[in-house]
């Protein structure tokens, strides 16, 4: 599926149809549709993505849009129900509303590369980690893969780690990262992202590399300890990284390849 985020940074996204003829049959006979996102402030990309679902499925009839946070008013939540053509529920944890007011100084935006290729990556990815759909025995295996994952790295107890996931791959170096406290490690998490936010307030500090996906896009941490004296584990989802990706060697960190 080809889905348009108008207000991103990085507008262009693909969704992967599954690999197996029994998840797409799954898929083609789904009545509801559940989207899952942090926040919904228009309701415009998750309107998006309900009315691509289109393709795959005629025969859904229910929507059920979850969130942490809605920021949408019930009169927009009203007109994002009759700009759908199934039965719309609104899910969150907590509902708002935000207003705007005009800054009279301005920021002059910093350059930056976040524009990829809009090409399917599958052909670098080890194994299937969500990314083309997974049954919930698949996803139990997950889990079963990270607990084996961190008695191999075979870390002594009672250390400092920092692991950090790449990209959109989070939920399986989030589960490592578990596992690995549940050893008796005080651990911290936090991921990479292409997305670009400006130094101040709760943004402390940035560090600023090439990705991990050789489309030699700039990528983002943010908020590092910089006294951090613990071990650096970054977890990735391909079989190999591009020599420009210098982020391991400017942490000191231990490479992991979720395989």
């Amino acid at each position: 599926l080809h889905l348009d985020e108008v207000h991103s940074h990085a507008r262009s996204h693909l969704v992967y149809y599954p690999i197996s003829e029994e998840a797409m049959k799954l898929l083609r006979e789904a009545r509801v549709l559940v989207l899952i996102d942090d926040e919904i402030s228009t309701g415009n990309t998750l309107k998006n993505l309900a009315l691509a679902f289109r393709e795959i499925s005629t025969k859904v009839k229910r929507v059920i849009l979850t969130s942490l946070t809605n920021w949408l008013p019930e009169a927009l939540q009203d007109q994002l129900r009759k700009e759908l053509p199934f039965e719309v529920k609104f899910a969150s944890i907590l509902e708002g509303s935000f207003s705007y007011f005009p800054n009279q100084g301005q920021l002059e935006p910093p350059e930056f590369n976040s524009i990829g290729s809009f090409q399917a990556l599958d052909h670098i990815l080890v194994n299937n980690y969500g990314r083309f759909a997974l049954r919930q025995d698949e996803g139990a295996g997950l889990i079963k893969k990270a607990e084996r994952m961190a008695n191999e790295l075979d870390l002594a107890p009672n250390k400092k780690i920092r692991v950090i996931g790449t990209g959109e791959f989070l939920h399986e170096p989030f589960l490592l990262a578990n596992f690995l406290e549940k050893k008796g490690n005080y651990v911290t998490f936090q991921s990479t992202t292409r997305t670009p936010i400006a130094q101040g307030q709760a943004i402390k500090n940035i560090l600023r590399f090439k990705d991990n996906y050789f489309e030699n896009l700039d990528n983002f941490l943010y908020n590092l300890d910089d006294n951090f004296d613990g071990e650096t584990i970054i977890v990735y989802e391909t079989a190999t990284i591009p020599e420009d990706h210098d982020l391991p060697a400017r942490l000191g960190a231990r490479i992991v390849y979720f395989s």
